[in-house]
């Protein structure tokens, strides 16, 4: 057989041998006889495909304002709509999920997402990211598969935030579209200024549009009305129509008994 680049293929590499043997059976006619007939003449070639591989995805878990217990926070994993597995940090603030295997049929790019479960805790205002990554699967050899993840763990940070008992908060937002293109995470960035203009914190876009600026804490002394502005950052980007609107949004603190504040926002992200 005529050796091959086939990938996974092993060739076969006999020679095999066959003898004719040819022979006047008369004085008008000859007789040619093979010493192996076509079915006795094998060649056989081995098929390996290449092994599995795994990677194992994570992301890692801060709570601002007291300490990290374990268990205490969940996290879902999913390829698309359909959810893979759920998860809680450990007291190190670690979220491990289980390692997910692929085979030579799987090379090419999956996509993942990976968000925390909103809970019910009291005093803790929960992080709303949701987190891509993305696992690349490539045939290295005729016998090796390699997964490589896009993000590592500790780059997929969950933040929330403890507000005591006391105090209370808000978190402001809003919602960038772009119109003529797909919207990319991080692209555009806005602005949260306080009355006075001050700039209170500048934040980018998601890859869905929604802006989340940090929650804002008050106290009993900040009890009335906060008025706040958001605006975009005009950018350079080549083609692109910045748009200058001001939107204006209050905050109203109040004392709804002797040891709990509200704090309520007078437009939510989605409308503005």
């Amino acid at each position: 057989e005529v050796g091959g680049s086939e990938a996974g293929i092993t060739y076969d590499k006999t020679v095999q041998e066959v003898e004719v043997t040819v022979e006047k059976v008369s004085a008008t006619e000859l007789k040619a006889t093979s010493s192996k007939e076509a079915k006795d003449l094998v060649f056989t070639n081995k098929y390996t495909p290449a092994g599995a591989t795994s990677v194992t995805l994570g992301a890692k878990k801060v709570l601002e304002g007291k300490n990290l217990e374990a268990g205490k926070y969940s996290f879902v994993l999913k390829e698309g709509d359909k959810e893979l597995e759920t998860v809680t940090n450990a007291a190190d603030g670690s979220v491990t999920f289980s390692p997910i295997s692929y085979n030579e049929s799987q090379v090419g790019t999956h996509k993942y997402t990976i968000s925390e479960v909103a809970g019910s805790e009291t005093g803790i205002t929960y992080d709303k990211t949701v987190q891509e990554v993305e696992v690349t699967v490539e045939k290295v050899s005729a016998t090796e598969l390699k997964a490589t993840a896009s993000k590592e763990a500790k780059d997929l940070v969950f933040t929330n935030t403890y507000t005591p008992a006391g105090a209370t908060s808000v978190t402001l937002g809003a919602k960038k579209v772009l119109e003529g293109k797909d919207l990319e995470a991080g692209k555009y960035s806005f602005e949260l200024k306080k009355e006075d203009g001050s700039v209170v914190e500048t934040v980018k876009n998601a890859a869905d549009g929604t802006v989340t600026f940090s929650p804002i804490s008050y106290d009993e002394s900040q009890v009335g009305t906060h008025k706040y502005t958001i605006s975009e950052v005009a950018g350079s980007e080549a083609g692109i129509t910045y748009d200058k609107t001001v939107q204006e949004v209050e905050v109203t603190v109040e004392k709804v008994s002797a040891t709990e504040l509200k704090a309520t926002a007078s437009k939510e992200a989605k409308d503005l």
